[in-house]
């Protein structure tokens, strides 16, 4: 739960309180004058200020100047939601109608703001209680649609991953690096300050080789998340959160108690059987210096004309597929080599004829493909008869398949049993070369497993608004019709006000089984604990 005063929590149960909202807009992107950004020397490491990005790049949503416009908002929702596995990359939406009797929001028109209706805007939209309000969504502008005869304006707006979904990395390939590392990075390299973001350890050995090359950020966060089973999301603060497999697991402090007296409504339903998981990886490892392509022969696609330049591409593939190149050592001009990379080109395509004057002008390295640039500086056509390419690769060394079954569930409900018809599916596979080794696969499966090898108990409930509330916190049921308390945690949740509108919150919870975790001198040989995953 976000942190909040003991006066905020108890105008939550208070029976005459004021529901209070804003929405903020920083239309021109004006920085704040009194936003301090880190300076080498005199800032200090982990301190309050914040890295200062270029062009569009996020700092920090604080740093900008907004106008208050929350007395045209008609209405607005916030939502957010897990995956169905609690893993995985969450984005947050909201939608925003505005008033527009008054022409405000057309573009152009008024003096101050007029030029700046426009997609990405940053937004921050605020609730609470007689006056004492906290954030609930930080984000950018995307979609205007102007209703000129219902004279409103509606605004979408996203968090700061589905910005990271237009936004590549420029960075090398990464080496031996854990996740956490990684998505550390990644991050920064964004504009990120450490501030921004908090990230949990990583759960599995270094990742070998992972090239960022042709992936979106958000893309690349998708991959580390699924093969840490991790949760990476934005909070309600704009901070980027990174929570490993283990994070939901941990113990934690109820942040608020739900009975009949304070929901407006209750569905109860039951999540997905899965009995049967399979996990599947071929992790690139660095080898050593070795032989990594060869042309051996020209061909109409190596003729090069006189005076005239080629381009010759190396695809990287071995027996397993394609592979990468960490490095490659630059060709130079020989009639014959080993163990170096080379070229030569003669008139014939076959070798014959004699040499021709073939020049390499420029190289770059695709990672799985190699791009060579010739110049013949002869006086006639000829051929690029032959070329070796001699570097370092990443290759897969092993193919891990792991799986993970229940035997008891499988006999009760058959295999992964459709939600709808209750029909046995397929096994769940998981298709990643993130995972590492076969410990790591296997304790993805058996995670799977052990959390929905029986179904768990889902609730939706509709509630009269505790703002404080987020993703992943943990939250009590008292239901008198099941004579039973239930402790579960938020998968998604929905807010909703605006001028004159009524405020709700709708939020969907769901029962984690209770594990109890092998502790040596405390746990009995072959009893219920389990070896954490």
């Amino acid at each position: 739960m976000q942190a909040v005063s003991a006066n905020f929590i108890s105008k939550v149960s208070a029976p005459r309180k004021q529901t209070d909202f804003a929405v903020m807009l920083g239309w021109s992107k004006q920085i704040n004058p009194t936003t301090r950004f880190f300076n080498l020397d005199s800032s200090a490491l982990d301190g309050g200020d914040f890295l200062k990005g270029s062009g569009d790049v996020v700092t920090f949503f604080d740093k900008y100047a907004y106008t208050d416009e929350s007395r045209y908002v008609k209405n607005f929702k916030i939502s957010k939601k897990v995956s169905s596995y609690s893993w995985g990359v969450v984005t947050a939406q909201a939608t925003i109608t505005l008033n527009n009797t008054t022409g405000r929001f057309l573009p152009e028109k008024d003096p101050v703001i007029g030029k700046f209706i426009k997609a990405g805007r940053p937004i921050k939209i605020l609730t609470g209680y007689d006056g004492e309000m906290i954030t609930n969504f930080v984000g950018f502008v995307g979609t205007l649609t102007i209703n000129i005869v219902e004279q409103t304006v509606e605004l979408t707006a996203f968090d700061a991953i589905t910005y990271l979904d237009t936004k590549y990395s420029n960075l090398p390939a990464f080496v031996g690096k854990f996740a956490h590392e990684i998505v550390r990075d990644l991050l920064i390299e964004q504009g990120f300050s450490a501030n921004q973001f908090e990230i949990d350890r990583s759960q599995q050995v270094a990742i070998g080789y992972l090239s960022p090359k042709d992936k979106s950020v958000t893309d690349l966060l998708k991959e580390l998340a699924e093969a840490e089973a991790a949760l990476v999301f934005v909070d309600e603060q704009g901070i980027i959160r990174f929570w490993n497999r283990t994070h939901l697991a941990k113990t934690q402090q109820t942040a608020h108690t739900f009975s009949y007296s304070n929901l407006t409504n209750l569905q109860i339903k039951s999540t997905p059987v899965i009995n049967s998981a399979q996990v599947v990886a071929k992790p690139f490892k660095v080898q050593a210096f070795q032989k990594l392509w060869e042309l051996e022969q020209g061909s109409e696609q190596t003729k090069i004309r006189a005076g005239k330049t080629i381009d010759i591409f190396a695809e990287f593939q071995d027996s397993v597929g394609d592979f990468y190149a960490v490095s490659v050592d630059r060709p130079v001009h020989a009639s014959s080599n080993s163990g170096a990379s080379m070229y030569s080109g003669t008139r014939n395509s076959d070798g014959g004829g004699g040499a021709i004057n073939v020049q390499l002008v420029s190289v770059y390295n695709f990672g799985s493909t190699y791009k060579m640039t010739f110049r013949n500086n002869s006086s006639v056509d000829g051929y690029i008869n032959r070329i070796q390419l001699w570097g370092v690769p990443a290759k897969v060394t092993q193919v891990i398949t792991e799986n993970a079954v229940s035997e008891p569930s499988i006999e009760q409900y058959g295999v992964n049993p459709d939600t709808s018809t209750g029909v046995g599916a397929e096994i769940l596979k998981i298709e990643n070369n993130l995972v590492q080794d076969v410990g790591g696969a296997r304790a993805i499966a058996n995670n799977i497993v052990t959390l929905y090898s029986n179904p768990n108990r889902q609730f939706k409930l509709d509630n009269f608004f505790v703002p404080y509330l987020q993703i992943g916190d943990t939250v009590d049921l008292q239901i008198d019709e099941l004579a039973d308390s239930f402790s579960c945690f938020i998968t998604s949740y929905e807010l909703a006000g605006g001028v004159n509108a009524n405020f709700r919150q709708s939020l969907e919870v769901e029962e984690r089984p209770k594990i109890s975790a092998f502790e040596l001198d405390k746990s009995t040989l072959d009893g219920g604990d389990v070896l954490a995953n």
